[in-house]
């Protein structure tokens, strides 16, 4: 019987080791150049299906040197999963107004 419990306890460790340490979020870091998010200004991604049409306005009253864009495995499956397994392009452009992206970072975050 303890060599059961043993055996069990050993694959509860594992089994949360799995899970807490898959990818749990991504992260798109933007910084934009001379020309800032200015208000109104909408960025969208285009590229696979559940990625298509995805973004980001600014609402605020003032132009953004920076922003970041997050999806979550678990709030945003459809949209991780096809970021996290797409080998497909992803395009990123102004619907309205002007920007100067110049630069994009990704962060992929695992654990809880």
């Amino acid at each position: 019987m303890k060599r059961n419990a043993f055996v069990l306890a050993v694959l509860g460790i594992v089994l949360f080791a799995v899970i807490a340490y898959q990818p749990q979020s991504m992260c798109f870091h933007f910084e934009f150049g001379e020309d800032p998010l200015d208000p109104g200004d909408r960025v969208t991604f285009y590229g696979p299906l559940y990625i298509y049409g995805t973004g980001f306005v600014n609402v605020t009253d003032n132009p953004m040197s920076s922003r970041t864009l997050c999806f979550n495995r678990i709030t945003n499956p459809k949209t991780f999963y096809a970021l996290m397994n797409s080998y497909e392009p992803v395009t990123i452009k102004a619907e309205t107004g002007s920007v100067d992206i110049a630069s994009v970072s990704m962060e992929v975050n695992y654990g809880y």
